[in-house]
């Protein structure tokens, strides 16, 4: 059944707000008089649920702020202007010829005046003394109240059917109403958005190729391409091991040799893929009967696939038309990262950034000539997914999802920089692995080391809360990448390390925003020395691979903590933990949320158990520049301790600035609360139940051999060839737009009401009440006319629309500049001194901050947040690990 899909409104590239010309028409129309661009937004339920549509879509207005639910590449065309038919731009015009033109020299007008207006009263605030705000945190913690409250699960077979469909724009696969009943009976968690989210972005491009070429790319993984260096061992594609099902049952691998079946080079038959036969033969053993499939698993600890952009979008638009791309032979390769800094050899950012659309920042920015040596954090990246104070993170999903906008990153982890083992291929196989970065395409599978429980929580070696120690513990070695020269200044671990263990010799301050009592903001610049021995315990046991100048480099870097290997025991002495990426996922993590400590967690790597995970309800999440861990510290254990440490070192700080530490108050009932609830998710959602569950249904909707998602097709009336998107209308006055061209499949955008009628016949017409899902077409073999009404949207490309907007801005500012003038301009007095005050306070200011600038210390490389910078504000760009090695 083909697809159309359409959204309430025009986006053009950079502006939702487009302003109407003299004629009536958007700005965009005349700057782009060759055709229209439509483009796609699929907001997710809770989005929905949360924003209403105008504040939904104004969030779009630039890829700075594209929301965390915004696909990679929302913003490329998915159809080309030339694809539209010439009914549809008559459609747009008449449309936009609808909405009410106004004088635009009546209009122009009004901004300046606003605009003027607003000036000064701004001006005025900002110079007037600073009004406490409120911390940011306690926030977050209400909305992932709220997030986990919506979470949905269906109860129905019934309901859960018509959300698949809704979700998927596909039937189920034969033997899914099993696994409904199945998982139903092991009582499940509540998944975002459904569940299994990833599972499907993977899934979706692979509905776009032939069953036939499917079947082949998976034998071609299996095949010999020569010998070993040996002459007699036959070297593979590379390491992977085969996991086989046939009538219902897993084929051994001494079998499958006797069959003559490839089982692939898998070193030595590694954990990873007996670990995975274990998953399938428990599924099976619970009464399921598997459809024959072959599974290639990844065998290393990295991911293995990055298809290009255009490759992958090409094959989304084939799934999304129910057709298959024509068939592409190629024999496989996998190829492997040289020395950095040598001729022609590819980073693997460079190699990663091309599965990213080519108008984003990765494809656009030039490669660090040595990456990961000169580590530095850009702010101005983190906008669309931080709080304003502070940085906190407020939705990790579009840290990971929006990496294609934060170039700096190239240089801030090690599977950007130099990854331990690599071997990718950016051609189209089947590969699934334990996890993965952003922009690769392998199929995520529980991972090994979670089902054997390599590391697991026992309920006797924890301790009770308030015998935990008031810090945020960690021990671990610099594990993640291939250290050489001094490319391990940029790994996550690194500059973790680096930054809460900076000397004091460094005289390195920052500016920790505490919170008082009554939830406002007490910003205090302090010591990082003081809060870090204070409130953190973090430290290595080691270093890792390496050539051995470059790890002896590490272990004399004077901002790196090294300590001996203690119990994993040790890390429930504390009441926070912290966990980050390694050379992939951690395997410690789920050990430590079935502790009664609280878990902070920094990673860019996904897994595929992750969907029932919310941030700031079950853990506490931490960006991966690591900005925002001072004032992590500061909030949940306040600023107490921090004023003793300073007195105990001997570090001299203003009355004033002790003060306002000391008024920081501790929250650690809330982090006892996100302790509590981390324990329950490991308990309920990190059980060998839910990971069968996950292994049945990635069976069922990846079966080779019967590919449901074509039979689906099939089963349907064949599609026509031409089809066409329609664009809903921009009024709100109940303008319709009628669409003739092509069989009609509507994706809901904000869309009431539909009413739709058979080209063939007037009187066979049908309405739709549309709720929060997708509206589809009886029968696609019609030829429809579709009206579309939606009274609920809100014209936002008109002028007129944004009067009242300019009225009440100019209120506000007039009244703002009239209170600023009562109370700081008595009568008796004037004005004049409240102006000669802020004149002379605002050079005070300015000669402060020079002076705390210049007082501070940093090395070359030097770095955290705020050693070189802390409160300029001519530069987001700062540099972010203090780390004292020049050269190796």
């Amino acid at each position: 059944m083909p697809s159309c899909r359409i959204r309430a409104g025009i986006l053009a590239a950079d502006n939702w707000v487009d302003e109407l010309t003299s004629r009536g028409k958007l700005r965009f129309l005349r700057d782009r008089p060759k055709g229209i661009d439509v483009f796609v937004y699929r907001p997710s339920p809770a989005d929905d649920a949360l924003q209403p549509l105008p504040r939904r879509l104004a969030k779009l207005s630039s890829h700075k702020h594209r929301p965390s639910d915004v696909e990679a590449g929302a913003y490329e065309p998915l159809f080309p202007a030339s694809a539209l038919p010439s009914s549809v731009h008559e459609t747009i015009h008449n449309v936009v010829a609808r909405l009410r033109p106004l004088s635009h020299h009546a209009v122009a007008r009004k901004p300046v005046l606003v605009a003027l207006t607003l000036l000064v009263g701004l001006t005025l605030t900002l110079l007037s003394p600073s009004r406490p705000q409120l911390h940011p945190l306690p926030a977050l913690l209400a909305d992932a109240e709220v997030a986990y409250s919506n979470l949905h699960q269906p109860s129905s077979l019934r309901e859960a059917y018509d959300d698949y469909v809704r979700r998927h724009k596909r039937k189920p696969p034969p033997g899914w109403d099993v696994w409904f009943q199945n998982t139903q009976a092991n009582v499940p968690c509540p998944q975002v958005d459904g569940g299994f989210r990833e599972m499907y972005r993977s899934l979706e491009m692979w509905w776009g190729v032939s069953p036939k070429e499917i079947r082949d790319r998976v034998e071609q993984l299996g095949e010999p391409i020569g010998k070993m260096p040996d002459g007699k061992t036959t070297k593979y594609v590379n390491a992977f091991g085969r996991v086989r099902v046939r009538n219902g049952k897993l084929v051994k691998r001494d079998d499958m040799i006797k069959q003559g079946i490839s089982v692939g080079l898998a070193l030595d038959w590694s954990d990873f893929v007996t670990g995975f036969q274990r998953q399938v033969e428990a599924v099976i053993a619970s009464g399921v009967v598997l459809p024959d499939i072959d599974y290639w698993i990844n065998v290393l600890d990295e991911p293995r696939v990055t298809v290009p952009y255009e490759l992958r979008k090409s094959l989304e638009q084939h799934a999304a038309l129910g057709t298959v791309r024509v068939r592409v032979d190629e024999t496989p390769h996998f190829g492997e990262l040289g020395q950095p800094g040598q001729p022609g050899v590819e980073s693997a950012y460079d190699v990663l950034r091309r599965s990213c659309p080519p108008s984003s920042l990765a494809r656009r920015t030039p490669l660090s000539a040595h990456p990961g040596q000169s580590p530095q954090i850009s702010t101005k990246y983190t906008k669309a997914f931080t709080t304003t104070m502070g940085n906190f993170l407020a939705s990790p999903r579009a840290e990971r999802e929006t990496w294609c906008d934060q170039p700096d990153l190239q240089d801030l982890h090690q599977g950007f920089i130099h990854p331990l083992s690599y071997s990718v291929s950016t051609q189209l196989y089947p590969v699934f692995s334990n996890s993965k970065l952003e922009g690769y395409n392998d199929i995520l599978i529980p991972t090994w080391w979670n089902w054997d429980g390599k590391t697991v929580f026992k309920e006797s070696e924890d301790v009770a809360w308030k015998a935990k120690a008031d810090n945020l513990f960690w021990r671990g070695a610099n594990t993640g990448g291939l250290s050489i020269g001094l490319n391990w200044q940029g790994w996550l671990r690194s500059r973790f390390i680096s930054r809460l263990n900076q000397p004091l010799s460094w005289r390195h301050h920052e500016t920790i925003h505490f919170a008082t009592s009554s939830g406002l903001t007490s910003s205090v610049t302090i010591p990082t020395t003081a809060v870090s021995t204070a409130l953190a315990n973090v430290a290595f046991v080691g270093v890792d691979h390496g050539d051995d100048d470059s790890l002896a480099a590490q272990k004399s870097e004077p901002s790196f903590r090294f300590a001996e290997m203690v119990p994993f025991k040790d890390n429930y002495a504390s009441k926070a933990i912290m966990d980050m990426d390694g050379t992939a996922y951690s395997g410690r993590f789920v050990a430590l949320m079935g502790s009664k400590s609280a878990v902070f967690k920094s990673r860019l790597f996904i897994e595929a158990m992750e969907d029932s995970l919310v941030p700031w309800y079950h853990y506490v999440p931490v960006s991966v520049r690591f900005t925002e861990i001072y004032d992590l510290l500061g909030y949940f254990f306040g600023g107490a301790r921090s004023v003793s440490k300073v007195g105990e070192l001997g570090i001299k700080m203003g009355e004033g600035e002790l003060r306002k530490a000391t008024e920081g108050v501790s929250h650690e009932e809330q982090l006892k609360r996100i302790a509590e609830r981390g324990a329950e998710w490991s308990k309920k959602c990190a059980r060998r139940e839910d990971m069968m569950s996950y292994v049945h249904l990635l069976t069922l909707d990846i079966d080779q051999e019967t590919p449901v998602w074509f039979k689906s097709w099939s089963e349907a009336s064949s599609p026509t060839s031409s089809v066409y998107c329609g664009i809903q209308g921009l009024s709100n006055d109940n303008h319709s737009i009628t669409i003739t061209n092509g069989p009609m499949t509507l994706w809901k955008a904000s869309i009431d009401y539909i009413s739709y009628s058979s080209a063939s016949s007037t009187s066979n017409t049908s309405s739709h009440n549309v709720s929060d899902g997708v509206f589809w077409s009886d029968n696609p073999s019609y030829d429809l006319s579709s009206t579309i009404y939606a009274p609920a949207v809100t014209t936002y490309a008109a002028w007129h629309k944004y009067e009242m907007w300019y009225i009440i801005l100019g209120i506000v500012g007039g009244l703002e500049l009239l209170a600023l003038l009562v109370i700081h301009c008595p009568l008796p007095r004037g004005c004049g001194a409240w102006f000669e005050g802020l004149w002379s306070k605002t050079g005070s200011e300015g000669n402060g901050k020079k002076a705390s600038n210049g007082s501070g210390k940093s090395s070359r490389s030097g770095s955290s947040s705020a050693s070189k910078s802390s409160g300029s504000s001519k530069s987001s760009v700062k540099q972010v690990v203090i780390l004292k090695n020049k050269k190796v």
